[in-house]
């Protein structure tokens, strides 16, 4: 755990009864919950503070994702650097109020939202744009859709919800929201993974992906390409043509906004992606299946799909 965040936790003596008023309308929403101390102490810091301090907390609308003290204590040591620690914050409110009733609502579908980090060693979305968070239900309760993607570990989740501030809303999750990373990092950490960096690496495809400002991924997974016929036996040239089918360049096509019937210009300017429905509502791309949707990336999204994109 964090070091100065623990030694700010060990020295809070104030209870939620006796904590003033500070016209801070999220500082002041969380006085009456002893488990978000930490976080309160946080954003009570003057360098962080204007975080939620700013003229629209009061005005418009926003969602505040409130880690629990357990959650900061699961986080590790978070570091001291105040450009840093305030990015993490700020990726932790979104600008709209969300209620958990709207997410239910979706029937499972991620239910994307513009969160208010901006900083460009963080996210790389190309025209000053936002880094954007989904909300989900699942078996688990409403999940938060961030930047973990490493298989198998669970995404954070609301553990309370709906806590009115103002125009907005509070929800506490169990876990410190993980900034979304790069493709390579995210492509490197999964076996299933290894042939797609390979190949991406032989068509020099993989720098391409990694400076880009705004891009969609359809990431194959190992078995994909072993029934597609690509290997390292295929030509660079023929390789940069079907990958290229893989890539969305310019934006990040994230679930939400992929609209069945509707096509994308691929990296490959000879072909168009054509999205379409298959059983159960599976989402399909050029014929190939999506398995797991949304995720997050620093510079775009990755979906995991059945096979490469070959039609």
């Amino acid at each position: 755990m964090n070091k100065a965040i623990f030694g700010l936790c060990m020295g809070l003596a104030v209870v939620s009864g006796m904590v003033a008023k500070t016209g801070n309308i999220v500082l002041d929403s969380l006085a009456a919950q002893e488990d978000l101390s930490i976080l309160r102490e946080l954003i009570g810091r003057g360098s962080f503070a204007d975080v939620t301090s700013r003229p629209q907390f009061v005005t418009f609308p926003f969602t505040f994702l409130a880690p629990s003290n357990e959650a900061f204590k699961k986080a590790g040591d978070l570091g001291t650097d105040p450009r840093k620690l305030k990015s993490v914050l700020a990726f932790h409110v979104l600008n709209e109020t969300l209620y958990t009733q709207q997410v239910v609502e979706q029937g499972g579908k991620t239910r994307m939202a513009v969160s208010n980090l901006i900083d460009d060693w963080y996210v790389q979305l190309g025209a000053n744009k936002r880094q954007m968070i989904g909300l989900r239900q699942t078996e688990r309760g409403i999940e938060i859709v961030d930047g973990t993607y490493r298989k198998g570990e669970e995404y954070p989740r609301i553990i309370r919800s709906d806590t009115k501030a103002g125009n907005g809303v509070i929800h506490v999750i169990d876990k410190v929201l993980t900034f979304p990373q790069p493709i390579s990092t995210v492509l490197e950490s999964s076996e299933e993974f290894s042939e797609l960096r390979s190949q991406l690496q032989r068509s020099n495809l993989g720098s391409v992906l990694e400076v880009a400002q705004g891009v969609t991924l359809f990431a194959s997974d190992n078995a994909g390409f072993a029934s597609s016929g690509i290997s390292g036996q295929t030509p660079v040239e023929e390789l940069v043509s079907v990958l290229g089918k893989s890539i969305v360049p310019g934006t990040a096509l994230y679930s939400s906004m992929i609209v069945p019937g509707t096509s994308y210009q691929t990296n490959n300017a000879n072909y168009k992606a054509q999205i379409d429905l298959g059983d159960n509502g599976a989402v399909i791309v050029g014929g190939s299946k999506v398995l797991r949707a949304d995720i997050i990336v620093k510079n775009g999204v990755i979906h995991r799909v059945d096979k490469p994109i070959l039609a």
